[in-house]
C-alpha cells in the first residue's frame, strides 16, 4: 500500500502495469466542490445541462421531463446522477439544445442560478 512503501513505489508499480512513464504531476488547486447546475459545453462540442434534484429523488415534473427527454432525443444523450445527486444529461447536440431547454422550462425543472436554490 502507499502508506506502507510511499508514494514512489506505488508510482512504480502503476507505471510498470501501464507499460509507460506517467507525466510528472502537474499543479492543481481545488476552487470549488460540488455539482455545476446548467448548461456547458463540453470538449466534445456536445452540450451537457445539470439539473438540481432536491435530496436526490427525482419526482413529479423532473421525472416527466426526463422521460420526455428520452423519448424525444433517444440514443442521443445519456443521463448520469452525480455524487452529490444532481443528474447530469450529457451529449446533447447544438441542433437538440433547444429542445431540451423547452422541456425543462415547460416541466419547471431547477437547471440554472436562477431556478435553483443554491445558485
Amino acid at each position: 500500500t502507499v502508506e506502507d512503501y510511499g508514494p514512489e513505489w506505488f508510482k512504480e508499480q502503476i507505471e510498470d502495469r501501464l507499460g509507460f512513464k506517467l507525466e510528472p504531476a502537474k499543479p492543481y488547486r481545488f476552487e470549488h466542490r460540488g455539482d455545476l447546475h446548467g448548461w456547458v459545453k463540453g470538449s466534445n462540442g456536445l452540450w451537457n445541462c445539470g439539473l438540481l434534484v432536491p435530496i436526490g429523488r427525482v419526482k413529479d415534473n423532473s421525472r416527466a421531463c426526463l422521460r420526455k427527454i428520452a423519448e424525444e432525443l433517444k440514443g442521443q444523450v445519456a443521463f448520469r446522477m452525480t455524487c452529490n445527486q444532481s443528474v447530469v444529461i450529457e451529449d446533447i447536440p447544438e441542433a437538440k439544445k433547444s429542445l431540451v431547454q423547452k422541456l425543462l422550462a415547460e416541466y419547471k425543472v431547477m437547471h440554472d442560478k436562477e431556478t435553483t436554490v443554491s445558485g
